[in-house]
C-alpha cells in the first residue's frame, strides 16, 4: 500500500467491513456516513490524473535516448513519477470498488 493511501485504506476497510455485517436498515445509515469518503476518494483520483496527463506531457516535450540505460536523471524521475501515480490510481480505483459493492450488500471480486 503506498504510504499515501495507508490511512484511507485503513478507514476503507473498517467502512467495507461495517457494511458487509450491517442489516439493510443500518446499511441505509452507513452508505450515507461513507458519502464524504467516496468524495475524497473520487478527489484524489481526479489529482492523480492531472499530475499523470502532466507528467506525460514532461516526457513527450523532451527528447530520449534508445538505450534505457542512458535516460536522463528527469526521464527516470518523470517514469518513477508515472508509475507511482498508476499505483496510487490503482488501489483507489479497487477501494471505490469495494465501497460500492460493500454498500449494496455485495462483495467486491476481481474478475479477469
Amino acid at each position: 500500500v503506498p504510504m499515501e493511501l495507508l490511512e484511507v485504506v485503513m478507514n476503507v476497510q473498517e467502512k467495507v467491513a461495517e457494511l458487509e455485517h450491517a442489516s439493510e436498515e443500518t446499511r441505509e445509515i452507513l452508505r450515507e456516513s461513507i458519502e464524504p469518503l467516496l468524495t475524497d476518494l473520487s478527489s484524489r483520483r481526479d489529482e492523480l490524473d492531472a499530475h499523470t496527463k502532466e507528467l506525460q506531457r514532461q516526457w513527450d516535450v523532451s527528447e530520449h535516448p534508445e538505450i534505457e540505460n542512458e535516460l536522463s536523471v528527469q526521464d527516470k524521475e518523470i517514469l518513477s513519477g508515472i508509475a507511482k501515480d498508476l499505483a496510487q490510481r490503482s488501489y483507489i480505483t479497487t477501494l471505490l470498488g469495494s465501497l460500492g459493492a460493500a454498500s449494496r450488500g455485495e462483495s467486491h471480486v476481481l474478475k479477469h
